[in-house]
């Protein structure tokens, strides 16, 4: 039993699991944990599919188009971002 301890993870340690997934940095290990974990909850398993969804989605976009954004909305964006931290 001292292993299924080893192999639970919680739902942040999922969601940071998720995130790695998709960007392909995940060991075998830490895909063994996310499926446990997933198979047991279903936020979790629903978070890693939206995830690749967008993840998908950003592939086929042509990244190489910038958005462009006026200066003052720019200053504005980046006090919210201070503020919030």
């Amino acid at each position: 039993m001292r292993w299924t301890k080893f192999l639970m993870i919680n739902c942040k340690e999922a969601t940071l699991l998720s995130t790695k997934h998709v960007g392909h940095e995940i060991t075998l290990l830490e895909r063994l944990k996310l499926t446990l974990h997933n198979s047991m909850c279903k936020p979790c398993k629903y978070f890693l599919q939206q995830i690749k969804l967008i993840h998908q989605a950003l592939q086929s976009k042509n990244l190489h188009d910038t958005v462009h954004m006026r200066e003052a909305k720019k200053k504005e964006m980046e006090e919210l971002i201070k503020n919030n931290l």
